[in-house]
């Protein structure tokens, strides 16, 4: 079960990173009760095994880039979590996002 992600709604050219929590049952899962985490955002994928993906206070936070939102066609977005337990590979139920437009069209430029 992916939880607490907020509002479902992502906006074009937002750049921040998405707390996500992930729970099996009642249980948490954290880095020290799975060998490994992947979650799957649109057509991004990251993992904790290749350090894409931080564990903090209960929460994987996944970093959406500007590149990412403002390149998303559609109007919604998927989102799903795996990972592994022992010899077990468990996949969360999919969890659906409304993307907004935005009047920014590009990315920040400093």
């Amino acid at each position: 079960m992916l939880r607490d992600l907020p509002a479902a709604i992502l906006r074009r050219g937002d750049k921040y990173s998405l707390k996500i929590q992930v729970k099996l049952g009642n249980e948490i899962i954290t880095p020290e009760n799975c060998s490994d985490i992947r979650i799957k955002i649109g057509n991004t994928v990251l993992s904790y095994s290749r350090q894409e993906l931080t564990f903090e206070e209960g929460y994987w936070l996944f970093p959406l880039s500007q590149a990412m939102t403002l390149n998303h066609s559609g109007d919604r977005m998927l989102a799903q979590a795996q990972f592994k337990m022992g010899d077990n590979i468990y996949s969360t139920k999919l969890y659906y996002f409304a993307v907004e437009n935005s009047l920014f069209k590009d990315t920040w430029i400093e």
